[in-house]
C-alpha cells in the first residue's frame, strides 16, 4: 500500500476536505497555498492599480528556491460589487504574463473587491498581493517513466510482519513508498518505483526519483492499540548514504536491519471528545479523532498550517473510531523511539473529523471535516487554544443544517455565519455533490461574517453543500496575508446539508428533475428542493414534521429523523456512549445520561461495554476487558503469549499460537 503504508491505512478518512489545484504549478498544489506579507507598492503606483505576484518557494536545508508561476494562460480580474448588474459584480480582468505578475486597472482604493485567482476568491482591499506557497522540497526533480524495481532485505521483526509497515522515502524529493514483500516465505522487500512510489508535493502519477546529493530512507513502524484505539509507533529508520535511484535501473539494497531508535522526551497533551462535539451544530456525525507526531524536515510553517497535513516523517499516531470507548485520547508519545535528526521540527496534529452524509442519485455520498490543531512540543496538558467552528450558518437565510433549495437566476448567493473569538479569517468552500461524491468548485477567503459567493461557482450539478471554516494562525488577513501562517495554528470547519441550486425550483412549474414546486415555500407536500418530503432525504420539512433530518445518526438527530434522547432505545454513536431504554442509572453500566459509568479496570463487568473486567491482564481477560484471544492483536503475557499479529498463521515471525518463530 502506498502512502507510508499501514499508517495511511490506520489515517486514511474518506472524502476529507481539500483545496484543489488552481495553477499547473510544479508542486501540483495551488499556488496561493501560502502567502507572504505583501510588498511595498512603488512610490509612483496609481492608486487603482492592483499589482501581485504568484510564485513557488522550494525550501531545502540549503535554503530557499524561489520559481515564479506561468500566468499567461491564467485569468485574474477583480470583481467589483455593482447592484446594476444580474451578478452584483462588475468584473475587471487583469493582465497577466509567465513572470509570475499580474495587474489589474480600474480597481478604486479602500472597496471592498473579490479578487478572483482560479477558483479561489479573495474578499480584500488590498492592491498590492504577494500570492506565495512554500514546499519544503527541491525543485527540478527527475521522475520516473520505465519500471525501477528496488529490493532490499529486512530481519524478522518481533510481533510478526502484520504489525510491521515499511516506507521507503525521500523528503528531500518528496518520494515515498511502500513496499511489499517479494515471497511469503522471507522477509525481502521489493517495489517497482514506477508503481509504488508516489509525489508527496506533486502530480499523483509521478514519483520523483532521488539523486546522490539528496535523502533517502527506510523507515519501520509497529500497529497496535491502546485500548481500543489503534496505534503505530515508529521503531527504526535508516538513512542511506547512497540516495541515487536510476530510472530503468534495477537496484538491490542488502543487509537492511531495525536499527533502534533513541528515545525522545514525554509529551503529554490531550484531545477531549465531550469539550469538541457540542461546538458543533452542524449535521454531522462524529468520524474519528486522533493525534500525531511529526518530524518536518525544513520545516515551512506556512505550507504546515494551511491544510491538513500529509505524514511527513511519522513517530506517532493514534486514531480513535466512533467506537473508541473512551472520549479523551492523551498521553501522547510519552518517551516514544524517535530516529530523526534533531534539526527537524516536531509537531503535533490534532484531528477531530465529523462527517457528512448526503444522498444524491439514489446513492449516499460522504463529505468529512472538523478540527485540525498544530503546535510544536513539548506540551503538557491540553494543549493551545482550540478555534471553534462557526456556527449557525445560513444559505440565503435558510438554516445550512436544515438543506433546501435557492433559486438562482445569475446573482451570487449569500452565506453568513455565527463566528470565532479566535478565528482571524474565514473560508467557504462550495462542493457540488454528484455520483462519485463531493467535488470542490471553489472558495470564497474573507474575515466577515458573511460573504456573497458568485453564481460562477455553482456549476456542474444541481445540488451543492458548503463547507465554511475558521482559521486561527499568526498571519493577518486585513494586513495582505491571505492564508494562516505559523504554529501555533487551528482550523475548525463546519458544513451544511444539501442545497438545490437552481434557476426553475421555486418557479411555481414542475420542470424536470422536480417532483413539486411551491413557488419557493415549503409545504406538507413539498420540500424546499421541489421533491416530495421523505425521512431521509436530507432535507428537513418542519411543516411536514420533521424535527430535523440528516439521514444518519448525528450529534442532534437520530437516523429516524428524531431528536437524540437518552432513553429513547435508540444507541445514537455519535452522541451516546449507551442508550437501554431508559434515562436512569440501573445498575447494568449504563447511567442516566447516556454514557457508561463504569470504568475498565474497576473489577466491574459493565454488560453493556465489556467482555471481563479483572482488575488488569489476566490468562483470562485483557487489560482492555476483552476476552483473551490469540490473535486479537493484544499481546497478553498472563495467556502466556509472547507476539500476537493478528494473523492465525505460523512462519511469518509470529506463530498460530502467538509464540516468536
Amino acid at each position: 500500500m502506498a502512502r507510508w503504508g499501514l499508517l495511511r491505512a490506520a489515517l486514511a478518512v474518506g472524502g476529507a476536505l481539500t483545496v484543489g489545484c488552481q495553477f499547473p504549478t510544479p508542486a501540483d498544489r495551488s499556488p496561493d497555498a501560502a502567502i507572504d506579507a505583501p510588498t511595498d507598492a512603488p512610490v509612483d503606483a496609481r492608486p487603482d492599480v492592483v499589482m501581485g505576484t504568484v510564485s513557488v518557494g522550494y525550501r531545502t536545508e540549503a535554503g530557499v528556491e524561489e520559481r515564479f508561476t506561468d500566468l499567461s494562460t491564467v485569468t485574474i480580474e477583480a470583481l467589483l460589487p455593482d447592484a446594476s448588474e444580474p451578478s452584483g459584480y462588475r468584473s475587471v480582468v487583469g493582465v497577466s504574463g509567465a513572470d509570475g505578475r499580474f495587474t489589474i486597472e480600474g480597481v478604486p482604493p479602500d472597496v471592498d473587491y473579490l479578487l478572483k485567482v482560479g477558483t479561489r476568491y479573495y474578499q480584500t482591499r488590498a492592491h498590492q498581493i504577494v500570492l506565495r506557497s512554500e514546499v519544503p522540497v527541491r525543485p527540478d526533480v527527475a521522475t520516473v517513466t520505465m519500471p525501477t524495481i528496488v529490493t532490499f532485505d529486512e530481519q524478522p521483526t518481533v510481533g510478526g510482519r502484520q504489525l510491521f509497515g515499511t516506507t521507503i522515502a525521500s523528503f528531500s524529493t518528496g518520494a515515498q513508498g511502500a513496499p511489499s514483500f517479494a515471497a511469503p516465505s522471507d522477509f525481502r522487500l521489493e517495489m517497482d518505483w514506477s508503481l509504488q512510489a508516489f509525489a508527496t508535493y506533486g502530480p499523483a502519477d509521478t514519483a520523483p526519483l532521488p539523486s546522490a546529493t539528496d535523502d533517502l530512507w527506510i523507515v519501520n513502524y509497529r500497529s497496535g492499540l491502546l485500548g481500543t484505539a489503534a496505534t503505530m509507533t515508529i521503531t527504526s529508520a535508516l538513512k542511506f548514504d547512497d540516495a541515487t535511484i536510476v530510472d530503468g535501473v534495477d537496484r538491490a539494497i542488502a543487509g537492511i536491519g531495525e536499527v533502534p531508535a533513541a528515545s525522545a522526551p514525554p509529551t503529554s497533551v490531550s484531545i477531549n471528545r465531550d469539550q469538541l462535539d457540542p461546538a458543533y451544530d452542524d449535521p454531522t456525525a462524529v468520524a474519528e479523532f486522533s493525534q500525531r507526531l511529526d518530524a518536518i524536515p525544513t520545516l515551512a510553517a506556512r505550507w504546515v498550517t494551511n491544510q491538513p497535513l500529509e505524514p511527513v516523517a511519522p513517530i506517532f499516531t493514534l486514531v480513535c473510531g466512533t467506537d473508541c470507548r473512551s472520549r479523551v485520547v492523551s498521553g501522547l508519545m510519552p518517551g516514544a523511539p524517535d530516529p530523526f535528526p534533531s534539526s527537524w521540527p516536531r509537531v503535533v496534529t490534532q484531528r477531530y473529523w465529523r462527517r457528512a452524509t448526503y444522498r444524491f442519485g439514489g446513492s449516499l455520498i460522504r463529505l468529512t471535516a472538523g478540527m485540525n490543531r498544530m503546535f510544536v512540543p513539548p506540551v503538557i496538558g491540553a494543549g493551545p487554544p482550540v478555534v471553534s467552528p462557526p456556527t449557525a450558518i445560513s444559505i440565503e437565510g435558510r438554516a445550512g443544517r436544515d438543506g433546501g433549495g435557492v433559486r438562482i437566476t445569475g446573482a451570487a448567493i449569500t452565506v453568513a455565519w455565527n463566528g470565532s473569538a479566535l478565528a482571524r479569517q474565514y473560508h467557504v468552500d462550495v462542493y457540488r455533490l454528484t455520483r462519485s461524491g463531493p467535488r470542490l468548485n471553489g472558495s470564497v477567503l474573507t474575515t466577515n461574517l458573511a460573504v456573497d459567493v458568485p453564481a460562477a461557482l455553482f456549476t456542474g450539478s444541481d445540488y451543492f453543500a458548503f463547507a465554511v471554516t475558521a482559521f486561527s494562525g499568526t498571519n493577518d488577513y486585513r494586513a495582505g496575508v491571505f492564508v494562516p501562517s505559523g504554529i501555533p495554528g487551528t482550523t475548525a470547519t463546519a458544513l451544511t446539508n444539501a442545497f438545490r441550486v437552481s434557476s426553475t425550483c421555486g418557479d411555481g412549474a414542475i420542470d424536470v428533475g422536480e417532483t413539486c414546486d411551491a413557488s419557493g415555500a415549503e409545504t406538507a407536500a413539498c420540500d424546499l428542493d421541489c421533491t416530495a418530503p421523505t425521512c431521509g432525504d436530507g432535507i428537513r420539512n418542519a411543516t411536514a414534521g420533521e424535527p430535523c433530518d440528516t439521514i444518519v445518526d448525528t450529534q442532534l438527530c437520530d437516523g429516524d429523523c428524531t431528536p437524540v434522547e437518552c432513553g429513547d432505545g435508540h444507541l445514537n454513536t455519535s452522541a451516546e456512549q449507551c442508550d437501554d431504554g431508559n434515562a436512569a442509572a440501573d445498575g447494568n453500566g449504563c447511567g442516566a445520561d447516556c454514557r457508561f459509568n463504569n470504568v475498565c479496570g474497576d473489577g466491574v463487568v459493565q454488560v453493556l461495554a465489556e467482555d471481563c473486567d479483572a482488575h488488569g491482564e489476566t490468562g483470562a481477560c485483557d487489560r482492555d476487558c476483552t476476552l483473551a484471544s490469540c490473535g486479537d492483536r493484544y499481546i497478553n503475557a498472563a495467556a502466556g503469549e509472547q507476539c500476537d499479529d493478528g494473523g492465525q498463521q505460523s512462519g511469518d515471525g509470529c506463530s498460530a499460537s502467538c509464540q516468536l518463530e
